[in-house]
């Protein structure tokens, strides 16, 4: 049912079920923690992937935006990108999007030191649109409505799937003390790779769709160092450099003589550099039962356009094309079978939840994401 300001979250008792299905797991399995070997994957780590050995995951990505998050940390609605405004217009507009993304990932270890893999997930956008005109009453009657949406047949909800970009990576690991008995081991590995712009970008003829992916090819990097603490604490640094290659694109901009008029140009665009940094601590509850918690900092350089720029609003969640920096907190479980590099069953599983959003932002304004994350890797001997 619709509301004013917005639609409701549906509320999400997958999550709910799969945190009581842990709990109840670890009164059953709950052993002393012995010394680690493999750090539970709820982020990803700098350990090697098993010679011989396939990783195969799965996982679901549930985003939700309805509000928009300014460099000061104030939070407007979502629906104030279409321009109304409720006092003078007497028209509120409403906007959420939804989005689903299931990746599905391969790697392959070729040596106990060199492994190769790919990524690619399916993306579901489902957006949704109201206007109220009818917010009071008032004497004498008001004038006429002046709406100032680009593209009324928006008003409403689509839903649209496509394939998102594909990542193709190449990791070695440099140094390795996980199997030692010292209190302190480290794990080092390095990774790069290039990500292929097969998810289609920011429609073209709708307004509103914020696409699959960037629709141009990355360049990737990342660096990983593990430290384990004991039988029960580990910690994870990762840093990672994304590299945007120009192209050229088709973009929605603003009319130079009727701004409020939108067209479609061509342009020869570079899209920003991103850079990240991420911290995850890990604390070992049973043998088999981990939590872990994340930060992490994300900035992006300005984007760069030749003949003209995007037009305001347009993907309405996409990310924006000025530069700005944000801070991710996260909060997980994770349950996995490969307690200490020692199988239960022939083909290990790892299964986590993770909650994340922004919790600080500065620069461009930026969607409030808000992200549940539910998945699992598998771990299958061939050779």
């Amino acid at each position: 049912m619709y509301r004013h300001g917005g639609l409701p979250r549906p509320a999400s008792r997958l999550a709910h079920r799969f945190a009581l299905t842990l709990a109840i797991a670890s009164v059953f399995f709950a052993t002393r923690a012995t010394a680690q070997d493999t750090p539970f994957r709820i982020n990803e780590d700098a350990a090697a992937i098993p010679r011989g050995s396939v990783r195969v995951g799965v996982s679901a990505e549930f985003s939700y935006v309805d509000e928009l998050r300014e460099s000061g940390g104030k939070r407007i609605p979502l629906g104030r990108r279409f321009g109304f405004d409720s006092t003078a217009d007497n028209v509120v507009a409403s906007a959420t999007v939804a989005t689903t993304r299931l990746p599905l990932s391969l790697a392959y270890g070729i040596t106990s030191w060199l492994s190769i893999g790919a990524s690619a997930p399916l993306v579901r956008r489902r957006v949704e649109l109201s206007l109220d005109t009818n917010l009071r009453q008032v004497s004498p009657p008001p004038s006429p409505q002046r709406t100032r949406l680009a593209d009324r047949s928006a008003v409403g909800s689509f839903t649209n799937t496509n394939i998102g970009d594909v990542d193709i990576t190449a990791r070695i690991s440099l140094f390795d003390s996980f199997r030692g008995k010292a209190p302190l081991r480290f794990r080092v590995a390095a990774e790069g790779g290039v990500r292929l712009g097969t998810g289609p970008s920011r429609s073209t003829s709708n307004q509103v769709d914020p696409g699959a992916g960037d629709g141009q090819n990355d360049i990737l990097a990342a660096a990983f160092v593990d430290a384990a603490l004991g039988a029960r604490w580990s910690f994870t640094v990762a840093g990672s450099r994304t590299t945007q290659r120009p192209d050229r694109q088709t973009i929605v901009s603003s009319d130079s003589v009727y701004p409020s008029r939108r067209i479609s140009t061509g342009v020869e665009r570079d899209l920003g550099d991103m850079t990240s940094l991420m911290v995850t601590p890990r604390y070992r509850l049973t043998r088999y039962i981990e939590f872990a918690a994340s930060v992490s900092h994300r900035s992006k350089t300005t984007d760069r356009y030749t003949g003209a720029v995007p037009a305001e609003g347009w993907g309405l969640s996409a990310p924006p094309t000025g530069a700005y920096s944000a801070t991710y907190a996260a909060l997980g479980i994770v349950f996995s079978t490969l307690p200490n590099g020692h199988a239960i069953g022939p083909w290990p599983v790892d299964l986590f939840f993770e909650h994340n959003r922004i919790v600080h932002s500065s620069g461009a304004t930026l969607p409030d994401v808000r992200v549940d994350r539910l998945g699992g890797r598998m771990y299958v001997k061939l050779f």
